[in-house]
Protein backbone atom coordinates (compact mmCIF):
# COMPACT_ATOMS: atom_id res chain seq x y z
CA UNK A 1 0.00 0.00 0.00
CA UNK A 2 1.26 3.47 -0.96
CA UNK A 3 0.08 6.56 0.93
CA UNK A 4 0.92 10.22 0.25
CA UNK A 5 0.07 12.68 3.03
CA UNK A 6 0.31 16.39 2.16
CA UNK A 7 3.52 15.89 0.19
CA UNK A 8 5.38 19.02 -0.95
CA UNK A 9 8.58 19.10 -2.95
CA UNK A 10 10.48 22.32 -3.61
CA UNK A 11 13.78 22.19 -5.47
CA UNK A 12 16.75 24.43 -4.70
CA UNK A 13 15.88 26.50 -7.73
CA UNK A 14 12.64 27.46 -6.02
CA UNK A 15 10.38 25.37 -8.27
CA UNK A 16 7.43 23.85 -6.42
CA UNK A 17 7.08 20.46 -8.11
CA UNK A 18 4.50 19.13 -5.62
CA UNK A 19 2.21 21.38 -3.61
CA UNK A 20 0.26 19.16 -1.24
CA UNK A 21 -0.43 15.70 -2.68
CA UNK A 22 -2.81 13.29 -0.91
CA UNK A 23 -3.83 9.87 -2.25
CA UNK A 24 -3.75 6.16 -1.45
CA UNK A 25 -2.98 3.17 -3.69
CA UNK A 26 -4.09 -0.22 -2.39
CA UNK A 27 -2.27 -3.51 -2.91
CA UNK A 28 -2.95 -5.11 -6.30
CA UNK A 29 -4.13 -1.93 -8.02
CA UNK A 30 -3.15 -0.79 -11.53
CA UNK A 31 -2.82 3.00 -11.58
CA UNK A 32 -1.90 5.48 -14.31
CA UNK A 33 -0.21 8.76 -13.30
CA UNK A 34 -0.79 11.30 -16.08
CA UNK A 35 -0.23 15.01 -16.61
CA UNK A 36 1.45 17.57 -18.81
CA UNK A 37 5.23 17.96 -18.94
CA UNK A 38 6.40 19.82 -15.84
CA UNK A 39 3.21 19.04 -13.90
CA UNK A 40 5.15 17.10 -11.22
CA UNK A 41 4.31 13.47 -12.05
CA UNK A 42 7.99 12.42 -12.46
CA UNK A 43 8.83 13.94 -9.07
CA UNK A 44 5.95 12.00 -7.57
CA UNK A 45 7.35 8.75 -9.00
CA UNK A 46 10.84 9.56 -7.64
CA UNK A 47 9.37 10.07 -4.17
CA UNK A 48 8.10 6.47 -4.31
CA UNK A 49 11.56 5.09 -5.19
CA UNK A 50 13.35 7.46 -2.75
CA UNK A 51 15.26 9.19 -5.55
CA UNK A 52 13.79 12.39 -4.11
CA UNK A 53 12.89 13.22 -0.51
CA UNK A 54 9.75 15.35 0.12
CA UNK A 55 10.32 18.86 1.49
CA UNK A 56 7.18 18.46 3.56
CA UNK A 57 4.72 15.64 4.23
CA UNK A 58 5.09 11.87 4.41
CA UNK A 59 5.18 8.92 2.00
CA UNK A 60 4.32 5.46 3.33
CA UNK A 61 4.87 2.04 1.75
CA UNK A 62 3.25 -0.79 3.71
CA UNK A 63 2.87 1.55 6.72
CA UNK A 64 6.61 2.36 6.69
CA UNK A 65 7.51 6.05 6.37
CA UNK A 66 10.11 6.09 3.58
CA UNK A 67 10.35 9.89 3.51
CA UNK A 68 12.23 9.99 6.83
CA UNK A 69 14.25 6.74 6.76
CA UNK A 70 18.05 6.72 6.66
CA UNK A 71 19.87 6.55 3.31
CA UNK A 72 21.39 3.22 4.31
CA UNK A 73 17.99 1.59 4.09
CA UNK A 74 17.22 2.89 0.59
CA UNK A 75 18.86 -0.11 -1.19
CA UNK A 76 16.80 -2.43 0.99
CA UNK A 77 13.63 -0.64 -0.12
CA UNK A 78 14.57 -0.71 -3.78
CA UNK A 79 15.08 -4.46 -3.64
CA UNK A 80 11.32 -4.69 -2.93
CA UNK A 81 10.46 -2.45 -5.86
CA UNK A 82 10.73 -3.31 -9.54
CA UNK A 83 11.70 -0.16 -11.49
CA UNK A 84 11.22 0.28 -15.25
CA UNK A 85 12.72 3.37 -16.91
CA UNK A 86 12.02 5.08 -20.21
CA UNK A 87 15.72 4.96 -21.22
CA UNK A 88 16.00 1.24 -20.21
CA UNK A 89 19.30 1.76 -18.27
CA UNK A 90 20.87 -1.50 -19.49
CA UNK A 91 24.60 -2.25 -19.15
CA UNK A 92 25.94 -2.24 -22.68
CA UNK A 93 28.88 -4.60 -21.87
CA UNK A 94 26.64 -7.36 -20.52
CA UNK A 95 24.34 -9.73 -22.37
CA UNK A 96 20.58 -9.82 -21.86
CA UNK A 97 20.96 -12.77 -19.48
CA UNK A 98 23.72 -11.02 -17.52
CA UNK A 99 21.76 -7.74 -17.25
CA UNK A 100 18.80 -9.56 -15.71
CA UNK A 101 20.97 -11.78 -13.49
CA UNK A 102 22.92 -8.76 -12.21
CA UNK A 103 19.78 -7.41 -10.51
CA UNK A 104 19.32 -10.81 -8.83
CA UNK A 105 22.93 -10.95 -7.68
CA UNK A 106 22.59 -7.57 -5.94
CA UNK A 107 19.66 -8.76 -3.83
CA UNK A 108 21.44 -12.05 -3.02
CA UNK A 109 19.55 -14.69 -4.99
CA UNK A 110 21.53 -18.01 -5.07
CA UNK A 111 23.29 -18.77 -8.38
CA UNK A 112 21.32 -21.91 -9.23
CA UNK A 113 18.00 -20.42 -8.35
CA UNK A 114 18.91 -17.20 -10.16
CA UNK A 115 19.56 -19.05 -13.43
CA UNK A 116 16.11 -20.64 -13.34
CA UNK A 117 14.48 -17.31 -12.47
CA UNK A 118 16.19 -15.48 -15.36
CA UNK A 119 15.09 -18.15 -17.85
CA UNK A 120 11.54 -17.93 -16.52
CA UNK A 121 11.24 -14.14 -16.86
CA UNK A 122 12.84 -14.20 -20.32
CA UNK A 123 10.19 -16.69 -21.37
CA UNK A 124 7.45 -14.44 -19.92
CA UNK A 125 8.62 -11.38 -21.92
CA UNK A 126 9.25 -13.44 -25.06
CA UNK A 127 13.05 -13.08 -25.23
CA UNK A 128 14.18 -16.63 -24.51
CA UNK A 129 16.15 -16.77 -27.78
CA UNK A 130 17.83 -13.40 -27.08
CA UNK A 131 19.55 -14.41 -23.83
CA UNK A 132 23.07 -14.13 -25.29
CA UNK A 133 22.47 -10.92 -27.28
CA UNK A 134 23.80 -7.52 -26.23
CA UNK A 135 21.55 -4.47 -25.73
CA UNK A 136 22.79 -2.69 -28.87
CA UNK A 137 21.71 -5.74 -30.90
CA UNK A 138 18.09 -5.37 -29.75
CA UNK A 139 15.28 -3.11 -30.87
CA UNK A 140 13.75 -0.51 -28.56
CA UNK A 141 10.81 -2.78 -27.75
CA UNK A 142 13.10 -5.69 -26.99
CA UNK A 143 15.25 -3.53 -24.70
CA UNK A 144 12.14 -2.42 -22.84
CA UNK A 145 11.12 -6.05 -22.36
CA UNK A 146 14.58 -6.77 -20.95
CA UNK A 147 14.03 -3.90 -18.48
CA UNK A 148 10.68 -5.44 -17.49
CA UNK A 149 12.28 -8.86 -17.03
CA UNK A 150 14.96 -7.28 -14.86
CA UNK A 151 12.24 -5.66 -12.71
CA UNK A 152 10.49 -9.01 -12.34
CA UNK A 153 13.50 -11.06 -11.27
CA UNK A 154 13.08 -10.39 -7.55
CA UNK A 155 9.28 -10.98 -7.69
CA UNK A 156 8.44 -7.52 -6.27
CA UNK A 157 5.14 -6.47 -4.73
CA UNK A 158 5.39 -3.10 -6.48
CA UNK A 159 6.27 -2.26 -10.10
CA UNK A 160 6.99 1.40 -10.89
CA UNK A 161 7.20 2.25 -14.61
CA UNK A 162 8.21 5.73 -15.79
CA UNK A 163 7.14 6.21 -19.43
CA UNK A 164 7.66 2.54 -20.35
CA UNK A 165 6.24 3.04 -23.87
CA UNK A 166 7.57 6.52 -24.60
CA UNK A 167 10.03 5.45 -27.33
CA UNK A 168 8.03 2.55 -28.77
CA UNK A 169 5.63 2.10 -31.67
CA UNK A 170 1.92 1.50 -30.91
CA UNK A 171 2.01 -2.26 -31.47
CA UNK A 172 5.06 -2.74 -29.27
CA UNK A 173 3.54 -0.45 -26.64
CA UNK A 174 0.48 -2.68 -26.47
CA UNK A 175 2.69 -5.73 -25.97
CA UNK A 176 4.55 -4.00 -23.12
CA UNK A 177 1.28 -3.00 -21.43
CA UNK A 178 -0.04 -6.53 -21.84
CA UNK A 179 3.01 -7.85 -19.96
CA UNK A 180 2.47 -5.29 -17.18
CA UNK A 181 -1.18 -6.26 -16.94
CA UNK A 182 -0.23 -9.91 -16.55
CA UNK A 183 2.21 -8.95 -13.78
CA UNK A 184 -0.64 -7.05 -12.08
CA UNK A 185 -2.93 -10.08 -12.34
CA UNK A 186 -0.33 -12.14 -10.52
CA UNK A 187 -0.81 -9.86 -7.48
CA UNK A 188 1.75 -7.08 -7.90
CA UNK A 189 0.79 -3.40 -7.64
CA UNK A 190 1.62 -1.52 -10.84
CA UNK A 191 2.05 2.27 -11.07
CA UNK A 192 2.64 3.62 -14.59
CA UNK A 193 3.55 7.19 -15.45
CA UNK A 194 2.66 7.83 -19.11
CA UNK A 195 1.60 10.25 -21.86
CA UNK A 196 0.12 7.51 -24.05
CA UNK A 197 -3.56 8.46 -24.14
CA UNK A 198 -4.54 5.55 -26.41
CA UNK A 199 -3.30 2.94 -23.95
CA UNK A 200 -4.94 4.68 -21.00
CA UNK A 201 -8.26 4.89 -22.87
CA UNK A 202 -8.17 1.24 -23.89
CA UNK A 203 -7.20 -0.21 -20.51
CA UNK A 204 -9.62 1.92 -18.43
CA UNK A 205 -7.81 1.69 -15.12
CA UNK A 206 -7.61 4.14 -12.23
CA UNK A 207 -6.25 7.52 -13.38
CA UNK A 208 -4.56 10.11 -11.14
CA UNK A 209 -4.00 13.38 -13.03
CA UNK A 210 -1.38 15.84 -11.77
CA UNK A 211 -1.58 19.49 -12.75
CA UNK A 212 0.80 22.18 -11.46
CA UNK A 213 1.84 20.05 -8.48
CA UNK A 214 -1.75 19.26 -7.40
CA UNK A 215 -4.14 16.36 -8.01
CA UNK A 216 -6.61 17.51 -10.65
CA UNK A 217 -8.46 14.20 -10.95
CA UNK A 218 -8.57 10.76 -9.32
CA UNK A 219 -11.09 8.43 -10.98
CA UNK A 220 -11.67 4.70 -11.29
CA UNK A 221 -12.15 3.10 -14.74
CA UNK A 222 -11.31 6.41 -16.38
CA UNK A 223 -9.77 7.66 -19.61
CA UNK A 224 -6.91 10.00 -20.38
CA UNK A 225 -9.21 12.95 -21.03
CA UNK A 226 -11.96 13.63 -18.55
CA UNK A 227 -15.37 13.01 -20.06
CA UNK A 228 -17.42 16.20 -20.20
CA UNK A 229 -21.03 16.06 -19.17
CA UNK A 230 -23.51 17.29 -21.80
CA UNK A 231 -24.57 20.87 -21.26
CA UNK A 232 -28.12 21.30 -20.06
CA UNK A 233 -30.14 23.42 -22.45
CA UNK A 234 -32.22 26.25 -21.05
CA UNK A 235 -35.91 25.41 -20.78
CA UNK A 236 -37.90 27.25 -23.44
CA UNK A 237 -41.41 25.92 -22.85
CA UNK A 238 -43.34 22.96 -24.11
CA UNK A 239 -44.50 24.42 -27.43
CA UNK A 240 -47.91 24.39 -29.11
CA UNK A 241 -48.54 20.69 -28.51
CA UNK A 242 -48.78 21.40 -24.78
CA UNK A 243 -50.43 24.80 -24.91
CA UNK A 244 -52.76 23.88 -22.02
CA UNK A 245 -49.87 23.53 -19.59
CA UNK A 246 -49.21 26.68 -17.58
CA UNK A 247 -47.04 27.43 -14.59
CA UNK A 248 -47.82 30.11 -12.03
CA UNK A 249 -50.79 32.46 -12.52
CA UNK A 250 -52.42 31.73 -15.86
CA UNK A 251 -54.88 34.41 -17.10
CA UNK A 252 -56.98 31.65 -18.73
CA UNK A 253 -57.82 30.18 -15.32
CA UNK A 254 -59.61 32.54 -12.95
CA UNK A 255 -60.95 30.14 -10.34
CA UNK A 256 -60.47 26.64 -8.98
CA UNK A 257 -63.38 25.36 -11.06
CA UNK A 258 -61.52 26.26 -14.25
CA UNK A 259 -58.80 23.79 -13.38
CA UNK A 260 -61.23 20.85 -12.96
CA UNK A 261 -61.50 18.30 -15.75
CA UNK A 262 -64.79 16.94 -14.26
CA UNK A 263 -63.31 13.46 -13.96
CA UNK A 264 -65.39 12.79 -10.83
CA UNK A 265 -68.76 13.59 -12.46
CA UNK A 266 -71.31 10.79 -12.96
CA UNK A 267 -71.44 11.11 -16.75
CA UNK A 268 -67.74 11.72 -17.20
CA UNK A 269 -66.30 10.14 -20.34
CA UNK A 270 -62.63 9.42 -20.71
CA UNK A 271 -61.35 11.49 -23.64
CA UNK A 272 -59.78 9.68 -26.55
CA UNK A 273 -55.97 9.80 -26.59
CA UNK A 274 -54.57 12.63 -28.66
CA UNK A 275 -52.53 11.96 -31.76
CA UNK A 276 -48.78 11.93 -31.30
CA UNK A 277 -46.48 13.66 -33.75
CA UNK A 278 -42.71 13.79 -33.99
CA UNK A 279 -41.39 17.33 -34.28
CA UNK A 280 -43.86 20.21 -34.70
CA UNK A 281 -47.62 19.55 -34.70
CA UNK A 282 -49.16 20.01 -38.21
CA UNK A 283 -51.15 23.29 -38.60
CA UNK A 284 -54.31 21.47 -39.75
CA UNK A 285 -54.31 19.42 -36.55
CA UNK A 286 -54.00 22.60 -34.49
CA UNK A 287 -56.90 24.25 -36.38
CA UNK A 288 -59.04 21.15 -35.99
CA UNK A 289 -58.33 21.08 -32.26
CA UNK A 290 -59.24 24.77 -31.94
CA UNK A 291 -62.50 24.30 -33.87
CA UNK A 292 -63.42 21.31 -31.74
CA UNK A 293 -62.70 23.26 -28.58
CA UNK A 294 -64.87 26.18 -29.76
CA UNK A 295 -67.74 23.82 -30.65
CA UNK A 296 -67.54 22.16 -27.26
CA UNK A 297 -67.53 25.56 -25.57
CA UNK A 298 -70.60 26.69 -27.57
CA UNK A 299 -72.45 23.47 -26.74
CA UNK A 300 -71.61 23.88 -23.08
CA UNK A 301 -72.86 27.48 -23.13
CA UNK A 302 -76.13 26.47 -24.82
CA UNK A 303 -76.67 23.70 -22.30
CA UNK A 304 -76.01 26.11 -19.45
CA UNK A 305 -78.52 28.60 -20.92
CA UNK A 306 -81.19 25.89 -21.26
CA UNK A 307 -80.64 24.83 -17.68
CA UNK A 308 -81.04 28.41 -16.50
CA UNK A 309 -84.33 28.80 -18.47
CA UNK A 310 -85.66 25.55 -17.00
CA UNK A 311 -84.79 26.72 -13.52
CA UNK A 312 -86.64 30.04 -14.11
CA UNK A 313 -89.79 28.22 -15.35
CA UNK A 314 -89.83 25.94 -12.33
CA UNK A 315 -89.47 28.96 -10.08
CA UNK A 316 -92.49 30.68 -11.71
CA UNK A 317 -94.67 27.57 -11.30
CA UNK A 318 -93.68 27.26 -7.69
CA UNK A 319 -94.59 30.91 -7.06
CA UNK A 320 -98.07 30.43 -8.66
CA UNK A 321 -98.74 27.38 -6.49
CA UNK A 322 -97.84 29.35 -3.40
CA UNK A 323 -100.39 32.08 -4.31
CA UNK A 324 -103.19 29.51 -4.76
CA UNK A 325 -102.40 27.94 -1.41
CA UNK A 326 -102.57 31.33 0.27
CA UNK A 327 -106.07 32.06 -1.22
CA UNK A 328 -107.44 28.67 -0.09
CA UNK A 329 -106.06 29.17 3.38
CA UNK A 330 -107.75 32.58 3.68
CA UNK A 331 -111.10 31.16 2.55
CA UNK A 332 -111.01 28.34 5.08
CA UNK A 333 -110.21 30.73 7.91
CA UNK A 334 -113.52 32.82 7.43
CA UNK A 335 -116.73 31.64 9.41
CA UNK A 336 -119.57 30.01 7.39
CA UNK A 337 -122.76 32.20 6.82
CA UNK A 338 -126.13 30.32 6.90
CA UNK A 339 -127.83 33.11 5.03
CA UNK A 340 -125.71 32.44 2.05
CA UNK A 341 -126.71 28.76 1.83
CA UNK A 342 -129.30 28.26 -0.92
CA UNK A 343 -131.40 25.10 -1.30
CA UNK A 344 -133.11 23.82 -4.40
CA UNK A 345 -136.90 24.36 -4.68
CA UNK A 346 -137.44 20.64 -4.35
CA UNK A 347 -135.67 20.58 -1.01
CA UNK A 348 -137.81 23.44 0.44
CA UNK A 349 -140.93 22.13 2.35
CA UNK A 350 -143.44 24.05 4.53
CA UNK A 351 -143.23 23.48 8.24
CA UNK A 352 -146.91 22.17 8.41
CA UNK A 353 -146.14 19.41 5.92
CA UNK A 354 -143.08 18.37 7.81
CA UNK A 355 -145.03 18.26 11.08
CA UNK A 356 -147.97 16.29 9.54
CA UNK A 357 -145.56 13.73 8.14
CA UNK A 358 -143.99 13.24 11.53
CA UNK A 359 -147.43 12.73 13.24
CA UNK A 360 -148.53 10.17 10.67
CA UNK A 361 -145.34 8.22 11.18
CA UNK A 362 -145.88 8.10 14.97
CA UNK A 363 -149.54 6.94 14.59
CA UNK A 364 -148.44 4.07 12.39
CA UNK A 365 -145.93 3.07 14.98
CA UNK A 366 -148.61 3.03 17.71
CA UNK A 367 -150.88 0.79 15.63
CA UNK A 368 -148.06 -1.61 15.08
CA UNK A 369 -147.47 -1.75 18.81
CA UNK A 370 -151.24 -2.53 19.43
CA UNK A 371 -151.21 -5.33 16.86
CA UNK A 372 -148.57 -7.08 18.80
CA UNK A 373 -150.54 -7.13 22.10
CA UNK A 374 -152.47 -10.37 21.15
CA UNK A 375 -149.36 -12.33 21.48
CA UNK A 376 -149.04 -11.39 25.09
CA UNK A 377 -152.76 -12.29 25.79
CA UNK A 378 -152.27 -15.92 24.80
CA UNK A 379 -151.88 -18.21 27.78
CA UNK A 380 -149.73 -21.19 28.08
CA UNK A 381 -152.71 -23.37 28.96
CA UNK A 382 -154.29 -22.83 25.56
CA UNK A 383 -151.11 -23.94 23.90
CA UNK A 384 -150.89 -27.01 26.07
CA UNK A 385 -154.50 -28.02 25.33
CA UNK A 386 -153.94 -27.91 21.68
CA UNK A 387 -150.95 -30.08 21.99
CA UNK A 388 -152.83 -32.64 24.16
CA UNK A 389 -155.72 -32.88 21.73
CA UNK A 390 -153.36 -33.69 18.98
CA UNK A 391 -151.90 -36.53 21.00
CA UNK A 392 -155.36 -38.09 21.57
Amino acid sequence: MIVFENVHKTYKSGVDALRGIDFEIKDGEFVFIIGKSGSGKSTLMKCITCEEVPTEGNVYIDDFNISSMSRALVPVLRRQIGMIYQDFRLIETKTVFENIAFAGEIIGIPRKSLTQTVQLVLNIVGLKDKADAYPQELSGGEQQRVAIARAMVNNPKLIVADEPTGNLDPETSENIMAILQEINRSGSTVVVCTHDSNLVDRMKKRVIEIDAGLIARDEEDSKYEQEKKPEEKEFSGYGVENAGVAFGDDPNFEGDADYSDNFDDENYEVPAPAEFFFGETPPEVIEEAKAKAEAEAAAAAAQAEAEEAEKAEVAEETEADEEVKEEVSEAESEPAKTADIVFNDEDKKPAEEVKAEEESVSEEDEEDDKGDDWIEELSLNDIDLDIQEDDD
